[in-house]
This record gives structure tokens, sequence and C-alpha cells, in this order.
């Protein structure tokens, strides 16, 4: 599920800071202090804004989050639909015959790599592996 890593993080942060409004505030006006003060995190005039909107309250339930309906971002308007639509283009594309055989080779590789250093670790040592 795209974002899921940030639900999960979002979670373990109102675990630990101890309220929703924390976790929160620690990946918006919190974080924007020291990436950019001033210029995100807010809604201001003048500051780069990205809007997520929802017709719940993520301060209530952090669910409310999965929920969105429209993005706002570089000054342009985005959908669910359109959002969920490039989102499915793009896992057809990246999921299908040609990712998993790229995918494959690379763990092949990896593999292949692993046991040669094996291999060469154990001739240095003179024991064998497996």
């Amino acid at each position: 599920m795209p974002g899921e890593p940030l639900h999960m993080g979002l979670a373990e942060l109102r675990k630990a800071l101890g309220s929703t409004q924390a976790a929160l505030a620690s990946g918006t006006t919190v974080n924007s202090r020291h990436i950019a003060a001033g210029e995100i995190g807010t809604i201001t005039p003048g500051a780069r804004a990205d809007v997520l909107v929802m017709a719940g309250d993520p301060t209530a339930d952090l669910a409310a989050l999965r929920a969105w309906q429209f993005i706002f971002a570089s000054g342009h308007r985005y959908d669910r639909t359109t959002v969920d639509a490039w989102i499915e283009t793009d896992r057809r594309h990246l999921r299908g015959d040609a990712y998993d055989a790229v995918t494959g080779t690379i763990v092949s590789l990896s593999i292949e790599r692993f046991e040669h250093g094996l291999r060469g670790l154990d001739a240095r040592r003179g024991t064998t592996t497996r």
C-alpha cells in the first residue's frame, strides 16, 4: 500500500510522543524548523505548502489520513482518483515481468557474490561452507 511506512511511522510516533497532535507536528511544523524555517510547515503568505485535504480529523484519529480526498502540491490540485490511477500505472510498470526479471537477476548476482565471498573466506581459513 503506497504510503504505508508513513502511517506506520506516525503510529509509532504517537506511541512514543503520547499524542496524535505531537506525532503530526513532528512531521510538519517541528520538522520544518530544521529544514527551511518559515518556508514550509506553515500556511502563510509566501510559504511553500503542500496540503492534504480529508473529511476526517487526523488530530482525533490518524486513520483519517488514509481517507484523503485532494492534494494541493506545487500549486496544483490532484484528486484521489487521479493519484490512485497514477499509483496503479506505476505499480503495473514496476511490478510486471520486467521488474521480476531484473529483481531475479539482482538477487542471483547478490547470492553469487556472497557465496563467492564465502568461498574466498573459506580458502583463507582452510574451511568449507555448506
